[in-house]
């Protein structure tokens, strides 16, 4: 269906919501429209929430709105309408509840303690259905992708809000964060358009294949809900970091790395040398005037055209100048060079030693400037999880990765504290996925193998 002729409307009268939520089926969808993601904060707000599913009256979707932008004095206003928003919540216990990306939704009711039970989230449901491929499975993906819609419901808001943004002298770029300054007709048609695509979306999914999405429902609820809110749960409390001793560690490591870079360097000095001859002559050609070549050569006197991170010129040094040999090509047909590959090469010089020594401290540094930008004024980290990110059903983490911590890295870990009476406890599963198939399928032969305790591989 066109989005652009669906079937809307704002409520603000008790009467009504109540006359719609009578007459609803059994589904009902909702999406809250907030002031930002951090609901435990003081400052934080529901604006409204746009509600879809089973509606009467050929209506596709609606939009409650509770707070309401005054451009005159530049803050929300409360339109006094806490009767609807507990009319509306009474509906959460008694349908079938479905979100898309839940977990941010139905935390904020977790926050209030507002009874709820959710029946599906249709960002996970259709990665489950659907994941033979990496995407997106966000809600804008699925308008185009799968409803073929001709854009996401998105444009008409971001390019009013920006308009307005530029008129305040705000930074355009985090306009989606400064939603709740639309306009409540345009703000209100697009999370109508959220409910509405959640609604055709589960619809869609179901419909293709309604044993498995009725299976995938079930194992939903059982296991994959009360895991995706202990990661939500996570973020909400955050982890203690001791900020100014990551700032101090990023301060040696990067001490340490300049370090090997030079030692690197030094070892392959006169090839290293020759590569940036090389380099300086291609540079001057690129430029015309002789004031530009005279630009070029001061250049490679003030820094060296040799890149250590640069993955063209180490392969001119390992495979051109060393005469080394690689086992691989990348897309472009240039070769390989990864840790793999000169863990291999040390058998022939020693001094690559000093390049993957310099290539583990970059990846150390890389780990604590992310804990550092990603830390609170408080010094707490706030580590985003996505149970929708990988094609094999993994966690992905991000903002930071926590799941990819170096572990081995001592003076990392002292710097993640555990707060005042707890402790920090590390657990490990061993052969999770295995000995989960094993259990869901009864397998007769893996159920053997893990009774018995054998190597499943």
């Amino acid at each position: 269906m066109d989005p652009k002729n669906f079937s809307w409307e704002i409520v603000t009268s008790l009467s009504r919501l109540d006359w719609i939520l009578e007459n609803s089926g059994e589904h009902i969808v909702f999406d809250f429209e907030t002031t930002g993601v951090k609901y435990w904060e003081t400052d934080f707000k529901v604006i409204g929430v746009a509600i879809g599913g089973d509606l009467p009256a050929k209506l596709d979707a609606i939009y409650v709105p509770f707070f309401t932008f005054n451009e005159d004095t530049k803050t929300l206003d409360d339109l006094g309408r806490k009767e609807l928003a507990f009319r509306f919540f009474r509906e959460l216990v008694s349908k079938k509840v479905i979100a898309h990306n839940a977990a941010f939704d139905c935390s904020i009711l977790d926050y209030y303690n507002i009874p709820h039970t959710l029946y599906i989230d249709t960002m996970i449901l259709w990665h489950g259905l659907d994941n033979a491929v990496y995407r997106k499975y966000g809600l804008k993906s699925a308008q185009v992708d799968l409803l073929g819609w001709e854009e996401s419901n998105d444009k008409d808001l971001e390019k009013h809000v920006k308009e307005r943004l530029e008129r305040y002298n705000i930074d355009t770029k985090e306009w989606k964060g400064k939603m709740y300054v639309g306009d409540t007709q345009i703000l209100g048609r697009y999370a109508a358009l959220d409910a509405y695509s959640t609604w055709l979306l589960f619809k869609h999914l179901y419909e293709k294949n309604s044993l498995l999405a009725s299976s995938f429902i079930e194992f939903f609820n059982e296991f994959l809900w009360p895991y995706s809110k202990a990661l939500t749960s996570q973020y909400e409390r955050g982890i203690l970091v001791d900020k100014s001793l990551l700032i101090e560690l990023k301060q040696n490591l990067t001490t340490q790395s300049k370090e090997q870079a030079q030692l690197f360097k030094k070892a392959f000095s006169g090839l290293i040398s020759e590569i940036e001859r090389e380099e300086l002559l291609k540079l001057i050609k690129t430029y015309k005037t002789l004031k530009g070549k005279k630009n070029a050569v001061k250049r490679a006197k003030e820094s060296s055209l040799f890149n250590i991170n640069s993955k063209l010129h180490l392969g001119k040094l390992l495979f051109e100048k060393l005469q080394l040999k690689y086992n691989s090509k990348t897309e472009t047909g240039r070769p390989q060079v990864d840790d793999k590959l000169l863990t291999e090469l040390k058998q022939y010089t020693s001094d690559i030693d000093k390049l993957l020594e310099y290539n583990a401290l970059t990846k150390r540094i890389q780990y604590v400037e992310q804990y550092i930008e990603y830390a609170d004024e408080n010094s707490i980290l706030l580590p985003n999880s996505n149970l929708v990110a990988t094609i094999s059903g993994r966690i992905a983490g991000y903002k930071p990765n926590l799941l990819q911590m170096p572990k081995e890295d001592i003076n990392i870990l002292k710097s993640f504290r555990a707060r005042d009476g707890f402790s920090f406890i590390e657990l490990d599963l061993v052969s999770a996925e295995p000995y989960t198939l094993a259990h869901f399928s009864k397998d007769p032969v893996l159920l053997n193998v893990v009774n018995n305790n054998w190597d499943i591989y």
